[in-house]
């Protein structure tokens, strides 16, 4: 199953790894001896040793390939994998713990750079890939590392250790493309989904991603008819949670695009949340206005796909800076925390910015639903120390203050 071009530059390896493993000379594996065709079936189940080993354990990082530490080297990890995936070269910044154990003249960038190219250091076997890097002797704190095609720049990339908290804290000092449960950053042509405080459950749901091509003919022709091209993942292949921060990184494909929506779905249920960007954000905004609003102020309020939509046309930043406040009244008031039962309904009071965007004189925010079914919501936005510029009611109302009030004292007296 082995053959030289699986192995690429890394044919003495190869037989380093398997006189190492003090295989018979009958293999012709010894270096004086002529270079076969083909690997013998000892070096295939070696391989296929290590690379269930490694396999086995917890990779520091997830995109493209999966990179694991494994006995003081890096191990990248690709199933089903070809040759193809592996053509374009691999960056690898390695960072110290002591910035004296670099050369002298890599100081002033902070990490050693060590790129390389997979068949240097690893091979395709049986539609797996595994190249395997050794760390610097010196102790690390961090690495990021990833593929990049000459001339357009990086196709993905992940980072571990500090430089995970270096990488995130580049991606957040920008503004992000939209907001919302995740914030979403293009960066290094890459989409970068931003959450913190965030925890392992804020990912278990899966993600969704629709790319709208610049021209619709760069996609598949199956997928055509559809008009965007669809790359829904799971936040465990793509990204980490570390250190209460998640961060998850995936690349953008080679051709233009004009937009993206995205968010997270929660199987047989819908959309738990969701952003547009570009004309995605416009085709967004279209299909929200195409309904009936079910409640019209400041902004006009819709219910649409699990969400509610705050949308105003003509708008600008300054019809943003009021919060908003939300209530939100349950079917069944057993479904609120108990603490919340004696106000009657849920808050959910959020800021613009939090789950909207301004783009093109428009202004379009969408919150997220309960999983409880509700019979009524009051929303509007309100001015610190003065009181609502505005609020309006959809579905049964909430009651006067008053009732509020003494539904309250009744609570706590009973």
């Amino acid at each position: 199953h082995f053959s030289r071009s699986g192995f690429g530059h890394n044919w003495e390896w190869a037989k380093n790894l398997a006189l190492a493993e003090n295989l018979s000379p009958e293999h012709n594996l010894k270096p004086s001896y002529p270079e076969p065709d083909g690997i013998p079936a000892a070096f295939e189940a070696m391989y296929g040793r290590e690379y269930a080993e490694i396999a086995a354990g917890e990779p520091a990082a997830r995109s493209e390939f999966d990179v694991y530490v494994h006995e003081g080297q890096l191990s990248y990890v690709k199933e089903p994998c070809g040759e193809g995936d592996t053509q374009d070269p691999f960056f690898l910044h390695l960072l110290p713990a002591d910035e004296n154990d670099l050369p002298e003249w890599r100081r002033p960038h902070g990490f050693e750079n060590r790129d390389f190219d997979f068949g240097d250091h690893g091979a395709v076997f049986d539609a797996k890939c595994l190249a395997t890097v050794p760390l610097p002797e010196y102790a690390i704190d961090g690495f990021k590392t990833g593929q990049y095609v000459s001339g357009e720049g990086r196709v993905w990339q992940v980072a571990f250790g500090a430089m995970y908290d270096r990488e995130y804290a580049e991606i957040v000092a920008g503004e992000p493309a939209a907001r919302s449960e995740f914030d979403v950053y293009v960066y290094e042509g890459q989409l970068s989904y931003v959450k913190e405080p965030c925890v392992k459950d804020d990912t278990q749901a899966p993600f969704f991603l629709h790319l709208l091509p610049a021209d619709a003919s760069d996609l598949p022709e199956w997928r055509q008819p559809h008009g965007f091209g669809n790359r829904d993942f799971d936040f465990g292949d793509h990204g980490a949670v570390f250190d209460g921060k998640c961060l998850a990184t995936v690349p953008l494909p080679e051709y233009a695009i004009d937009g993206f929506r995205t968010g997270q779905v929660v199987p047989g249920e819908g959309r738990a949340w969701q952003v547009a960007f570009g004309a995605m954000y416009d085709r967004e905004y279209a299909e929200i206005v195409a309904g009936e609003p079910a409640a019209r102020s400041e902004f006009d309020v819709y219910v649409h796909e699990g969400q509610l939509s705050y949308v105003k046309e003509p708008c600008g930043e300054g019809d943003t800076q009021d919060p908003f406040f939300l209530h939100l009244l349950p079917a069944d008031e057993n479904d609120l925390p108990e603490w919340r039962r004696p106000h009657g309904f849920e808050s959910r009071d959020f800021d613009f910015g939090e789950h909207g965007a301004v783009f093109d004189g428009k202004c379009l925010a969408t919150v997220p639903l309960p999983e409880y079914d509700i019979d009524g919501v009051r929303t509007g936005q309100f001015v610190s120390g003065e009181g609502r510029s505005w609020q309006v009611d959809y579905g049964r109302p909430l009651g006067s203050r008053l009732k509020l009030i003494l539904k309250a004292i009744l609570y706590r007296l009973t």
